[in-house]
């Protein structure tokens, strides 16, 4: 499981950054027994798509996909607080997370960055890693339908990490801010502002902020 966790990671990032390692991804992957065959035939199909791409196509995708589209961000807490005064003490402590189990984030990364969060779970025993993803599991079943209805390739990533997390795919998902909805005005924001804090002490093998984050409905469903 971690290393698909790690691959999956990988695919998600910049392009340029991992269309050199294709050929070596699709390799630890054969090599390694722990990877079950659907999860690998989505990857490997995933994968073999791209080495056939022109790469200035291909960072053309991942930019008009994740990048200029708000609903469809890699960053967790766009789909939980959006642009919520709450988002900033929710970093802070994700970013405490990953500090007390030795990750360092790259310049200019932030903490709540999917493959980033990817990356740490890889990192963690199954034990720890399965129970954090599937808390994270209405996120990726968002971005997975979204994707789904733009026909992109991309939804199979997604598909995998909800196998790894146990959740059914397709299964509705709880529902997560609308970043439409989360451009409120300035009083609606001070009403956020003056809130209770977000509940980090919910039972996790690890603190989990995203956890909590997304467990506290806010606005309605995306």
């Amino acid at each position: 499981m971690q290393l698909i966790l790690k691959v999956v990671a990988l695919l998600l990032t910049y392009p340029e950054a991992v269309a050199s390692a294709l050929d070596e991804i699709l390799s630890a992957m054969d090599g390694c027994g722990d990877v079950k065959p659907a999860q690998k035939a989505k990857l490997s199909r995933f994968i073999t798509s791209r080495l056939g791409q022109d790469i200035i196509d291909w960072q053309e995708e991942y930019v008009c996909l994740f990048d200029r589209n708000r609903k469809l961000s890699l960053h967790m807490f766009e789909h939980v607080h959006g642009e919520s005064r709450k988002r900033g003490p929710a970093m802070v402590e994700l970013l405490k997370m990953y500090q007390a189990q030795g990750l360092k984030l790259n310049k200019g990364e932030l903490p709540d960055y999917l493959p980033v969060f990817l990356e740490f779970l890889s990192c963690l025993p199954e034990e720890q890693s399965v129970p954090l993803l599937k808390q994270v599991a209405p996120i990726l079943a968002t971005l997975q339908e979204r994707l789904e209805k733009k026909e992109s390739a991309y939804a199979a990533l997604f598909i995998v990490l909800l196998s790894l997390s146990g959740e059914e795919v397709g299964a509705a998902a709880e529902p997560c801010a609308d970043n439409a909805e989360q451009e409120q005005s300035l009083q609606a924001m001070d009403r956020l502002w003056i809130e209770e804090p977000v509940d980090f002490s919910k039972p996790c093998p690890v603190d989990c902020p995203v956890a909590a984050s997304c467990s506290r409905k806010t606005a309605g469903p995306s």
